[in-house]
């Protein structure tokens, strides 16, 4: 029988899952984090933050449909919809 590979702290698996379950993936630190003053996604290899009033390249990597993904959680909280034919928002 093959052992599985170890998932580290249980804090960080628990905090992982929830995150991508509950809360917006691989976005959520940077959503909690407090000196990130805005986010943007401009494409797959493209996402942003701006702290203290400048622009950072993140080391996140979404593909089209991750993205879609997290747009359509983000806006079935506020009560809107993702409409490909009026893809402005």
């Amino acid at each position: 029988m093959t052992a599985l590979p170890l998932i580290g702290p249980v804090e960080k698996a628990v905090k992982h899952i929830v995150d991508a379950v509950a809360g917006f993936g691989e976005l959520q630190p940077l959503l909690e984090d407090a000196s990130i003053e805005e986010l943007w996604i401009n494409g797959p290899s493209e996402v942003f933050v701006a702290r203290e009033g400048r622009s950072e390249l993140t080391s996140i990597t979404l593909t089209e449909s991750r993205i879609r993904d997290l747009v359509e959680r983000m806006l079935k909280s506020s009560g809107r919809r993702l409409d490909l034919s009026m893809p402005a928002i």
